[in-house]
């Protein structure tokens, strides 16, 4: 070789599941600020109308602060599910699990990426959900098929968490402990 370095080929394997699954949460996020932006005041008088004990001040402020609220909320959120997992897949890269596993090739900072995708999508189906339920005509939706969905996705998510640090020898868990971001 004339100075050229071969890269294992698990590391070139990780870094295309991170690119690809960036790549799908950031088009699931540019769609569903695009859904929450194209809620129409008329569809959030709608839902306002629902509640007549709230005052008039509160249901104008509600209907003009809603599409920027929940993009912004929306941001926000996704930053800081993601965070965490990005501070200990930076801090903890010299840990290296036990070899052989297939969670091997799934950083900490991709299951940051897909719990902020699960949530980005969780968002998604409530402004979808709640609008359409107070809509004039309203779209055939089984609300608890989007429900058990999403469930399920969190539940494989916590399964796959639990396989990924289980992946590691006892010893590494404890040294893995010393980066992650306590909540107290």
């Amino acid at each position: 070789m004339s100075g050229t370095k071969q890269r294992p080929v698990e590391e070139i394997y990780v870094v295309g599941i991170t690119r690809w699954l960036f790549g799908i949460f950031v088009a699931a996020s540019l769609a569903v600020i695009f859904l929450l932006n194209s809620t129409t005041n008329a569809e959030l008088k709608l839902l306002v109308n629902q509640f007549p004990e709230v005052s008039g001040a509160f249901k104008s402020t509600f209907i003009h602060t809603y599409r920027m609220g929940m993009t912004f909320v929306l941001f926000v959120v996704d930053i800081i599910v993601v965070g965490p997992f990005a501070y200990l897949g930076y801090f903890s890269e010299h840990i290296k699990p036990r070899p052989g596993r297939f969670v091997n090739s799934v950083s900490f900072f991709d299951l940051g990426i897909l719990a902020a995708l699960i949530y980005t999508i969780t968002i998604g189906c409530m402004n979808f959900v709640i609008t359409n339920s107070v809509a004039e005509s309203p779209r055939d939706v089984n609300v608890n098929a989007i429900v058990v969905l999403l469930g399920a996705a969190f539940l494989a998510w916590a399964l796959l968490l639990l396989a990924k640090i289980y992946s590691y020898s006892r010893d590494q868990r404890k040294e893995l402990k010393k980066y992650a971001i306590r909540l107290y």
